[in-house]
């Protein structure tokens, strides 16, 4: 992607948006965790909310490696792009 004069800030952008798009998740998430477990649910609906929570935050954790793997492909080109002059 070419942004004229802030070529390379692409990478750094896309950090960003990526790393504030896992916190406004989680935060939502717990949000409705919270609201969930007070609606006073019967055993199944309680098994199946923890199912959900359990899963769910199992994916955050997964995804919060995405800023690092995505800030290593960022390191990588621009290495790349240095390597090339």
């Amino acid at each position: 992607m070419k942004l004229g004069k802030f070529q390379g800030q692409s990478g750094v952008i896309a950090f960003v948006v990526l790393a504030i798009a896992i916190i406004v998740g989680v935060i939502v998430f717990s949000y409705f965790d919270s609201a969930a477990a007070s609606i006073g649910l019967t055993t199944a609906g309680t098994a199946a909310v923890a199912n959900v929570t359990t899963n769910t935050y199992s994916g955050f954790n997964i995804v919060s490696i995405a800023p690092i793997v995505l800030a290593a492909v960022v390191i990588l080109a621009i290495v790349s792009l240095l390597a090339r002059r």
